[in-house]
């Protein structure tokens, strides 16, 4: 196999058409380094092309975190809900609950309860008690997330 993956590699570099180079760019996102390449003749475009990939993976990153306290994502978790979701999270959020569904709940993405009460007991140097881990279990249900919730039906609550 690997002597197929290299000669697939070689056929790649020699296909590339004649003035083309790689370009290549790297940025901090997800907790780790990204990087992008691109092949083209012109190195303005290309690198271009990269800069607004890295920052559109840097959006998603500012979106989504877990660790960003501005985040949607750390702001879901926090309050339970969003008054305005952008299209982007509802759109993976929608995908999360899919596969808990096809996974009948194995994979749940409100899980984030029970990971911070593990992290929490872990920074302790043990696990969490029975009580911790029942109340944590008590916010973890992705049969719960309700992707059309409305403001105005959470002021009528």
């Amino acid at each position: 196999m690997g002597a197929s993956l290299g000669a697939m590699a070689a056929t790649a570099v020699c296909a590339w058409p004649s003035g083309s180079r790689l370009h290549s760019g790297a940025a901090l996102a997800f907790g780790t380094t990204i990087s992008l390449q691109v092949i083209h003749d012109d190195a303005e475009l290309a690198m271009r092309a990269i800069e607004d990939g890295l920052h559109a993976v840097q959006g998603v990153d500012r979106l989504m975190s877990v660790y960003r306290p501005g985040s949607q994502v750390w702001q879901l978790n926090r309050d339970g809900w969003l008054a305005k979701p952008d299209p982007r999270l509802l759109a993976v959020l929608a995908q999360a609950r899919q596969l808990s569904e096809l996974t009948d709940g194995a994979f749940d993405v409100t899980v984030q309860p029970l990971w911070q009460a593990y992290s929490a007991a872990a920074a302790q140097g043990g696990l969490p008690s029975d009580a911790q881990r029942s109340a944590a279990r008590a916010l973890v249900d992705w049969r719960l997330l309700d992707l059309n919730y409305n403001w105005k039906d959470r002021e009528n609550r």
